[in-house]
């Protein structure tokens, strides 16, 4: 006697196959506690936003939010690392903090541009993309 294979029953529809685990998205985007700036700043083949924020600004904390949006639509492609400027003033010195939100984009390893001020996230992109294109 024969056995009935299971890929016979998949086959002819009477066997599910249970649903494929979604595979987990690398992170695109991290709260700074302290990490190397220049490891942070050259990962390779991805636009790195270094932004500085603020907690008790609400434009600023809006910003954030429109930061992350924009990192999640980027496909791997861009990371964000939040700063709280409070928490961290040596490194907003640092990098000439006055107001927050500011936006510190990089491209392996080279800044390419300071941007103060909260914008929306299809702004931003617009932005982003510009000044790529000029480099």
């Amino acid at each position: 006697m024969r056995k009935k294979s299971p890929l016979r029953a998949l086959w002819k529809g009477r066997l599910t196959l249970p649903p494929a685990k979604p595979k987990k998205k690398a992170p695109v985007w991290m709260d700074y506690k302290g990490e190397d700036m220049r490891q942070l700043t050259e990962l390779s083949g991805r636009k790195v936003l270094l932004v500085f924020y603020a907690s008790w600004s609400r434009p600023a904390m809006d910003y954030v939010q429109a930061v992350k949006s924009y990192a999640e639509s980027q496909d791997g492609k861009a990371f964000a690392v939040l700063i709280d400027a409070d928490a961290y003033p040596d490194i907003a010195r640092k990098y000439g903090l006055e107001a927050v939100p500011l936006t510190v984009l990089y491209l392996e390893g080279m800044k390419l541009k300071d941007m103060v001020g909260g914008i929306t996230a299809p702004r931003l992109n617009e932005l982003i993309e510009q000044t790529i294109r000029v480099q």
